[in-house]
């Protein structure tokens, strides 16, 4: 364990499949940790740029693609992950870069997972459920749909893991404890997700490589 304080005591790593929808994770409710997971509350959602007029999504992964074509976000609403995720591909050429005024990815998916995993809800206990463990975002690297490296693991280590990052200080907010948030401040402005330095940047990248070994195949 990395963190300050911790000495000899071993991490703990849970892993889960972060966007395929055709993968099975092998816990009920480590599926719920996933973007492209349907939600019993759904996950609902305003925009900076049209405040008091919020949209209501199946999933994080809809809710996420909805913010770069805001507009049209309602055809976003009954999409599934995978539906999303093709749909704004489509799109792409007319995407706003500005998240409808979450101003980058990072603060409109952190916009995203704190309406997902509100306390209360089904999502924020399963959350709560992985204690103190590092969360670790997996993804097939055979899925070229799926290639997301910033948010996952990349499916060999080498991946950003954001979206593992993001759940552990969400976590730390709904539990009231700063187990992770203390010491990721220390690597990352957690405003923007930004590096505070490559050194920092490299030894959030070891640790997610050392959780990737350790962690179960997941793709076969």
């Amino acid at each position: 364990d990395p963190r300050p304080g911790h000495g000899e005591h071993w991490l703990s790593v849970i892993d889960f499949c972060c966007f395929d929808d055709s993968q099975e994770n092998r816990d009920d409710r480590l599926a719920l940790l996933a973007t492209f997971a349907d939600l019993p509350e759904g996950v609902a959602l305003s925009a900076p740029c049209d405040r008091g007029q919020p949209k209501a999504f199946r999933n994080a992964e809809a809710a996420f693609h909805a913010l770069k074509f805001w507009a049209l976000g309602a055809t976003f609403s009954r999409l599934s992950g995978r539906a999303a995720l093709q749909k704004q591909l489509r799109l792409r050429q007319h995407a706003d870069p500005t998240f409808a005024g979450y101003g980058c990815e990072w603060s409109a998916m952190s916009a995203v997972l704190a309406a997902k995993f509100a306390e209360g809800t089904a999502a924020a206990a399963a959350l709560l459920a992985t204690g103190d463990a590092f969360l670790l975002a997996r993804v097939d690297p055979a899925d070229e749909e799926n290639s997301a490296r910033s948010w996952s693991d990349g499916g060999d280590g080498e991946g950003a893991n954001r979206l593992g990052l993001l759940l552990l200080v969400i976590r730390d907010r709904l539990s009231g404890r700063r187990g992770w948030t203390g010491y990721l401040q220390g690597l990352f402005d957690l405003g923007t997700g930004r590096a505070a330095s490559p050194d920092a940047g490299e030894a959030w990248q070891g640790l997610v490589r050392k959780a990737a070994m350790c962690a179960a195949p997941t793709f076969e």
